[in-house]
């Protein structure tokens, strides 16, 4: 099952009245800003649907439980890219927002490009003078790109 098929499985609803996707210009602006690209899925995503979610709840399962994605970013990503820069390792940007304020997050880095990162809101990272590697060790990848994340999701 490929990626657009999987999110139709899974009822992915746009937040608005309809989809509203993001160009292929506002993507580059973007990447430009940071620095970086996108892996080619997560651009088709924010291509095709942009700010959207799910119109069931959504399980992505973990040995340590579950991960329930929310409101993925589109348009409003840059700014909840600024909004959440201070809590994240540098090129990794919030991509989903569950109800309890965790991020999703997409990795930038070339060590992992891709990956997909839960990061925990209420795990503080301390004042060790390794900053980014606290804001690291508040993140737990749980799958290594963004189709594998979205096809390993199950309703519930």
């Amino acid at each position: 099952m490929n990626l657009n098929e999987k999110l139709d499985k899974l009822a992915i609803n746009p937040c608005t009245e309809e989809f509203i996707p993001l160009s292929e210009r506002e993507i580059e602006r973007i990447e430009t800003k940071l620095k970086a690209v996108f892996p080619e899925d997560y651009r088709q995503f924010l291509s095709t649907y942009g700010e959207c979610d799910f119109q069931q709840y959504a399980e992505y399962s973990t040995d340590d439980g579950g991960i329930y994605p929310g409101t993925f970013f589109g348009k409003n990503i840059e700014q909840a890219i600024s909004e959440y820069k201070e809590r994240l390792p540098v090129l990794m940007i919030p991509i989903n927002e569950d109800a309890a304020n965790n991020l999703i997050c997409l990795s930038l880095r070339e060590d992992d490009f891709g990956a997909i990162y839960f990061q925990n809101h209420s795990v503080g990272w301390n004042d060790s003078g390794d900053i980014e590697n606290s804001k690291l060790k508040s993140c737990f990848r749980f799958a290594d790109s963004f189709s594998s994340f979205i096809c390993g999701l199950e309703i519930q």
